[in-house]
């Protein structure tokens, strides 16, 4: 666990107060600690935010008077596993716009390409005009939408509009930014947002979308984005009996109340079964889906190859249930066949699955191969292999493939059934589960063999 705390000395008002990172190992031992704003100059009672980069490092963001100008700039900072700072020390500054406040910066991380993307709210020098802002951070903090940022909110005319509990998320190569906006009597009447792509451009239609507008005072906004990357929001609301909480579910797209479940694929397997091939896949949920198209790979000559369609099956549409679906190949006439999926939406786009191989020989003896790629993310695949009966002896084995986590809880059963001779392999997709060590377990008959898989995120 990595632990981010303030230092603070002296006494009220004249306090001075840094920023510091530790390490705490399982059995609370201190492994490291680094300085992570050593100059002061933040004000008293400041909270900064702190975030997950999801590889096992962390970041914080904060705002801070260190010029001694009278005028409060917001700063970042990552921290990784070992204690190693990304960022310039004493942070990255997220924008140099002159005669400005840059007041409680909120932070979300990209992880696959490795950007930070900060907003907050921007004011004039007498805090009276309110707007926001957002800055976009390479890997070693170097800011990528100019050095005075991007403006994503002009600032309002005077004693008119308040901004306050800003909440970021990120998901899908795209920002999110949720806050309350305040009229000008102080009632903070309204919960908006928006999503903004690498680029900084609006992706709603009509830049900024409403979650929620009834005039009752709000208040700590928080959010949340699920494994679809649809944003759960909740605050405190007094529009019926003045200590409400309520939520709103906003999609990818800034529907609001209609969350995307995409299509899920849990497993594909194909085994070898009386001279034909068994394809089996299992979907966790579906959007749209109006079903798969079969493909497998057909050999031109002895240089080129090409991926050729060999039947359809259709889909069940949008459904949150898992199904099992199936194809047979009979058309079999060579030794190594690779096949995959072609999902297709009803609008026409679609996406392709992992490939499978099957090897049309009968094996001789039980196997369970080592995952690839191993470590892996978000997918891997396992082969093993099931012996001739003339040869094991075992007829009509019951084949169980199981995933475990450490503390040995099941996670996952990618095969529970009767299976013929053949070699087999199955695509396993992690991506919900975290970065960690898991065993994947494999029976049939008297057979039984374990091994250990990395998932690495």
């Amino acid at each position: 666990m990595i632990l981010f705390h303030t230092a603070t000395t002296g006494s009220f008002p004249a306090q001075t107060v840094k920023l510091r990172a530790k390490k705490i190992t399982s059995a609370g031992s201190i492994s490291w600690g680094v300085n992570v704003q050593d100059l002061g100059k933040i004000a008293a009672f400041t909270t900064p935010k702190v975030y997950s980069d999801n590889n096992n490092g962390g970041l914080i963001a904060w705002h801070d008077d260190r010029d001694n100008n009278s005028l409060q700039s917001g700063f970042v900072q990552r921290v990784s596993s070992s204690g190693s700072l990304y960022f310039p020390v004493d942070g990255a500054e997220v924008s140099l716009m002159a005669n400005r406040h840059k007041f409680n910066p909120v932070a979300a991380f990209d992880i696959s390409t490795n950007d930070t993307y900060v907003f907050w709210v921007e004011t004039e020098p007498n805090q009276n005009q309110n707007g926001i802002s957002g800055q976009k951070l390479s890997l070693n903090g170097t800011r990528q939408w100019t050095d005075n940022a991007k403006i994503f909110k002009d600032l309002s005319v005077a004693f008119t509009t308040s901004i306050s509990y800003l909440t970021s998320e990120m998901g899908n190569g795209r920002a999110y930014l949720f806050y309350l906006e305040g009229n000008g009597s102080g009632l903070n009447d309204k919960v908006e947002g928006f999503a903004c792509n690498t680029a900084g451009d609006f992706l709603w239609t009509g830049n900024f979308t409403i979650l929620s507008n009834p005039t009752s005072d709000k208040l700590q906004l928080v959010s949340t984005v699920d494994v679809y990357k649809n944003c759960k929001l909740a605050w405190g609301d007094d529009r019926l009996d003045g200590a409400g909480i309520y939520a709103q579910d906003i999609n990818p797209d800034g529907q609001l109340g209609n969350s995307i479940v995409p299509v899920e694929l849990v497993s594909f397997s194909a085994n070898v079964s009386n001279n034909s091939v068994e394809l089996k896949w299992i979907t966790a949920t579906e959007l749209n889906n109006s079903g798969f198209v079969i493909e497998r790979l057909k050999t031109i000559d002895e240089r080129s190859e090409e991926w050729e369609s060999i039947g359809f099956v259709n889909g069940n549409g949008t459904t949150s249930q898992s199904h099992s679906y199936s194809f047979i190949d009979n058309n079999i006439s060579s030794v190594k066949y690779s096949y995959r999926l072609k999902q297709v939406d009803f609008d026409g786009t679609f996406s392709y699955s992992n490939e499978v191989e099957v090897d049309m020989s009968l094996p001789q003896v039980f196997s369970l191969e080592q995952n690839y790629p191993n470590p892996f993310n978000p997918s891997t695949t396992i082969k093993y292999t099931i012996p001739n009966v003339t040869l094991s002896g075992v007829e009509g084995s019951r084949v169980i493939l199981k995933i475990y986590d450490l503390l040995g809880n099941e996670i996952a059963t990618l095969v529970n059934e009767n299976k013929p001779a053949g070699n087999y392999e199955v695509s396993f997709d992690a991506k919900i589960l975290s970065s960690g060590t898991y065993f994947y377990k494999l029976q049939a008959g008297s057979f039984v063999e374990t091994k250990k898989m990395i998932l690495l995120k």
